[in-house]
């Protein structure tokens, strides 16, 4: 039985994605809460799927609204890029969640449809436009 289940924290921490691949996700809600021993009202990001959020940092929060605007109710049903990175916290390195926008590849232009081999139209042939002279 994974332990882990039983001791993890209220909020997602990246040490537990380390070594994932970074991820496409949806943003469903942004909530402040008090978090932490001093209870600093803190933004918290919840994504589609997960029951716990991700605490935004500075970092974070400025690359959010850089990507999806400085109000966080606009965010809700967005897509950006999840990464777990190694980030500099206090003087160590330690694993740290870091959200990118989304990477489309670039789509090719469909190409222009090749004209017919031959596209001269002889009205005279098929008998439409012949005229009947008028009876004297």
């Amino acid at each position: 039985m994974d332990m882990s289940e039983f001791t993890a924290g209220k909020y997602q921490k990246a040490a537990d994605f380390e070594g994932e691949e970074p991820r496409e996700v949806v943003i469903r809600a942004v909530k402040k809460e008090a978090v932490g021993q001093k209870q600093e009202l803190k933004p918290v990001v919840y994504l589609q799927g997960e029951d716990r959020g991700i605490i935004l940092n500075k970092t974070n929060s400025k690359m959010l609204v850089a990507l999806l605007g400085k109000e966080s109710n606009g965010w809700v049903g967005q897509r950006v890029m999840l990464a777990v990175q190694q980030v500099d916290f206090q003087g160590d390195s330690v694993p740290g969640f870091r959200f990118a926008p989304i990477k489309r590849k670039p789509v090719k232009p469909v190409a222009k449809p090749k004209p017919a081999a031959n596209t001269d139209v002889d009205l005279e042939d098929d008998g439409l436009w012949d005229e009947e002279e008028p009876a004297a």
